[in-house]
């Protein structure tokens, strides 16, 4: 019988936190309000999301939203630049590729 191991994707820990992402962001925006904010925060969860451990889906819209093009209408709302909330993300270590942190689980 052959055995299938099991993988789960299992990436390194961001090096910032949710807060720390939306006080960035929040800094580059055109305009500070509660709307603004409150895009932000949507962008950030989306951030973070891209790192679910518990939902493969989540993760992939998560990721499918901050490479895509609706990152670049939220971001137009309130003056960011969509290039810059990739890099942040990326150098936060929010956008890590799946197949470099597939691990076995015994």
């Amino acid at each position: 019988m052959t055995y299938l191991a099991r993988r789960s994707w299992r990436p390194p820990k961001p090096k910032v936190g949710l807060s720390v992402l939306e006080k960035v962001l929040n800094r580059h925006t055109v305009m500070s309000c509660p709307e603004s904010r409150l895009v932000v925060s949507v962008i950030s969860i989306a951030i973070v999301d891209c790192l679910c451990l518990d939902n493969h889906l989540l993760r992939r819209n998560a990721r499918q939203f901050v490479l895509g093009h609706d990152l670049e209408t939220w971001c137009e709302w309130v003056g960011l630049n969509p290039e810059f909330v990739r890099v942040i993300a990326s150098k936060a270590g929010y956008l890590a590729e799946e197949p470099e942190h597939l691990r076995s689980r015994a």
